[in-house]
């Protein structure tokens, strides 16, 4: 199932955790993230939630993500390979994003990224983001 936007994924998320009767407490333990930034992603207000909390509360469900075919964990790398299947250098793909160099850069390292700014990347790089199984 392809990913149109973060709030699916978000309802996704919140569905299944409410189907095992796991609490928002304890998907934010687990992940790192305030009980409040889970509340908040859930009901579509935050979608600046980490890339690392984002996995691990994905995880946690038991969600997997596939992005341009590799999977979410490796998103950085997937993220550089089109870039430079594009033949694109950073500056290039940060303009065409409209983001800055340095936040493009960010998320071809693995750096702490918002998950909002790696979806509209890929998006932009035409990596679709898809629930795998």
């Amino acid at each position: 199932m392809k990913i149109r936007n973060l709030d699916q994924l978000a309802d996704l998320s919140k569905e299944i955790r409410k189907k095992h009767k796991i609490s928002q407490a304890s998907l934010a333990a687990f992940s790192g993230a305030s009980e409040r930034m889970v509340r908040e992603f859930e009901s579509h207000r935050r979608a600046s939630i980490s890339m690392d909390k984002l996995t691990r509360m994905l995880s946690m469900l038991g969600i997997a993500v596939r992005v341009g075919g590799g999977s979410l964990k490796n998103a950085s790398e997937t993220l550089r390979n089109r870039r430079l299947e594009l033949g694109y250098l950073q500056g290039d793909a940060a303009r065409l994003l409209n983001i800055k160099v340095s936040t493009y850069n960010r998320m071809e390292n693995g750096g702490n990224t918002a998950a909002d700014k790696l979806f509209k990347a890929c998006r932009g790089l035409g990596l679709p983001w898809e629930i795998e199984g």
